[in-house]
């Protein structure tokens, strides 16, 4: 679940061209999980850029970290994780056809976030991914 916090602050980035992605994607679709971030993947678009770079203002924002063209971000509403590409290089256009809308929200399908799970071998995301995929029936 989200916390009311992280709520307010996908709310603030309502007039932002963007993709939800990572846990928050999927706890937006109802998987039954936390996440101490937001994750978010927006239209690289100068006009897009300049509505992103307002809200941030609005929230108070200060920069965690920096590498490349990711920011790690600190709001007064929590952290929001702002990647230019994710999954060696998939950037907003390349994922945009495996999205729907959930909870008023531009989201990764959780097919495709368990997907980069699986392919990005770091611990934490395998320990998550069974949040995501059913077990096999018998029938």
């Amino acid at each position: 679940m989200l916390t009311e916090d992280q709520r307010r602050l996908l709310a603030a980035l309502e007039g932002v061209d963007l993709i939800v992605v990572g846990m928050t994607a999927a706890i937006l679709q109802g998987v039954a999980t936390s996440t101490a971030d937001i994750d978010i993947l927006p239209h690289w678009a100068p006009a897009n850029l300049e509505r992103l770079t307002i809200v941030l203002h609005a929230l108070d924002v200060t920069a965690r970290l920096a590498v490349r063209r990711d920011q790690h971000f600190e709001t007064r509403l929590g952290p929001l994780d702002v990647y230019s590409a994710i999954d060696g290089g998939r950037d907003y256009h390349a994922l945009l056809e495996h999205t729907q809308i959930a909870d008023g929200a531009r989201v990764l399908s959780i097919p495709t976030v368990a997907d980069i799970m699986r392919r990005s071998g770091r611990d934490k995301d395998r320990q998550r991914l069974s949040l995501m995929i059913a077990p096999p029936s018998d029938c």
